[in-house]
């Protein structure tokens, strides 16, 4: 499994980082620090013929291009047809999660204040991207 975490903040990348590691199938996690920044990787990955990530996790806030925007240009890219975005933000306005799930965000977390909620977080995450891979993988009737 490849994610694409996009965050700024690099306290919450460690967390990241240690919310992974010991897994039976550690995934592998590529950072970029704003939106710009990703959208130049996923284009990058494109125009090489890589694979793109099996799942974004998105911050909002972030300088230059946040995750608003960036899930605006995503929003119609045949990519996001195929990639599962879950935003992962200390934001918990309703309005944000809102904006967020009508711009084709597919799941909305506030980031939890100490470890252990934060490894929680991160277990329904990828539990979540185990469903949907499955579901978008089963045999068709």
């Amino acid at each position: 499994m490849n994610i694409l975490l996009i965050e700024d903040n690099p306290g919450d990348v460690e967390l990241m980082r240690e919310a992974l590691q010991g897994r039976v199938e550690t995934p592998e996690l590529t950072v970029a620090r704003d939106g710009l920044e990703a959208c130049e990787l996923l284009a990058a990955s494109e125009h090489r013929g890589a694979l793109a990530p099996d799942l974004i996790i998105l911050d909002l806030n972030m300088p230059r291009m946040d995750g608003r925007e960036f899930l605006e240009l995503l929003h119609e890219h045949p990519l996001r047809q195929r990639i599962p975005i879950v935003v992962l933000t200390s934001s918990n306005a309703a309005r944000d999660s809102e904006r967020a799930l009508e711009l084709g965000s597919d799941a909305y977390h506030v980031k939890p204040l100490d470890f252990g909620g934060f490894v929680r977080t991160v277990d329904r995450i990828l539990e979540f991207w185990n469903h949907a891979s499955a579901r978008t993988q089963a045999p068709r009737a």
